[in-house]
């Protein structure tokens, strides 16, 4: 088959591009992928991988138009020349308008994929016009696949019919995580001969990259435990801020946005990642620690409480962050459960329920 992907993609941050990477890599094998992504960073076509980068104008309005344009026309002439037969589009907008935009032009065909991440039905979706884009493309695509129940469920609510839905979580191989051990990070990573509690994410509300904070402030006088932030994002300088004016600089590093790998070599080297996110799809942050065997705890929010044990889900960070460091045993049954619940979401069976869906006659 010959598949286009629509989606951001390496250098960019976040889950979608690291998810559409390991995508790409899996349908190369057997497929010809035309990738249309962000930016122009230089990203090289390679084997079965051709990759169209869409220069945008990085204006906050203008940058998510510019690219739904040049993605609309590079995508018609990918149809036209190179006899596509999936498109793929991870993130309903703008990625998903560009192939809805382009099914309402010229028919039915090629078949139409969407991926749901999370913030393009949970926050995309509270404003009217947002919400429309949003009933738009999941009424064109043959196939709306959901990264949680919990985002298929909001998809149902926004209208989206349930037999247009498919769940199929993300995947992780241990292949891709840091070998290197807890003690030796810390020295590579240069890290204070403390307590290690850790935030990986974008600082943002909807990441409760402030609630982090608030939990460093209660650790603050104790002196023994050190937060770090790694990322960044709108939030940073109220953030940044804050610790200010409750005098925790000392307690709190900012380490900034860091490449994927090396945000992973953060996680391992913490005694505990916190994952306090008001708003989260699926929470591969969170998948990523509990592989590892990081102890990694989160708030009961989204679909967090999906693919995490009812241990590692919490209302009372400060509570059970003390427990983590102080009791062993906790400690350990925490990772124990941790890595038996991730085991599940490997990328095999990532692969093979999209293979399905791609082939899929409805």
């Amino acid at each position: 088959m010959n598949i286009c992907i629509i989606s951001p993609y390496p250098p960019q941050s976040g889950g979608v591009p690291i998810h559409t990477e390991s995508l790409v890599k899996h349908l190369s094998k057997e497929h010809k992928v035309f990738l249309i992504t962000y930016g122009r960073f230089g990203r090289h076509s390679h084997g079965n991988v051709k990759i169209i980068e869409v220069p945008i104008i990085d204006v906050k309005f203008l940058r998510g138009l510019s690219f739904f344009l040049g993605a609309f026309f590079r995508l018609r002439g990918l149809v036209k020349h190179e006899k596509i037969d999936v498109i793929h589009s991870q993130f309903m907008h703008p990625p998903g308008t560009v192939g809805s935009f382009y099914r309402w032009f010229h028919g039915k065909k090629p078949r139409f994929v969407v991926t749901a991440h999370g913030s393009d039905l949970l926050s995309l979706a509270q404003g009217r016009i947002g919400r429309s884009i949003i009933k738009c493309v999941g009424k064109r695509c043959d196939r709306l696949i959901c990264v949680s129940e919990y985002l298929s469920k909001e998809a149902q609510k926004l209208g989206i019919s349930r037999k247009k839905t498919t769940l199929i979580y993300n995947g992780l191989e241990d292949r891709g995580l840091p070998k290197a051990s807890k003690e030796s990070l810390r020295k590579v990573l240069n890290l204070p001969d403390r307590k290690i509690v850790t935030f990986s994410g974008k600082l943002s509300e909807a990441k409760g990259a402030d609630i982090f904070l608030i939990l460093a402030e209660h650790f603050a006088r104790k002196g023994d435990v050190h937060f770090i932030l790694v990322g960044d994002g709108p939030a940073r300088d109220d953030l940044e801020g804050f610790c200010k004016k409750m005098a925790i600089t000392k307690s709190v590093s900012f380490v900034g946005e860091k490449s994927h790998q090396d945000s992973l070599k953060y996680m391992k080297a913490s005694d505990v990642v916190v994952v306090p996110s008001r708003i989260e799809g699926f929470g591969l942050t969170a998948l990523e620690a509990m592989r590892m065997g990081v102890p990694v705890i989160a708030f009961p929010n989204g679909a967090l409480p999906e693919i995490m044990p009812d241990i590692a889900v919490t209302e009372n960070m400060p509570h059970t962050v003390k427990k983590i460091i102080e009791s062993r045993k906790f400690r350990e049954a925490l990772v124990k459960r941790n890595r038996e619940a991730s085991k599940k979401f490997t990328l095999e069976k990532m692969f093979d329920e999209t293979d399905r869906i791609y082939k899929k006659r409805l």
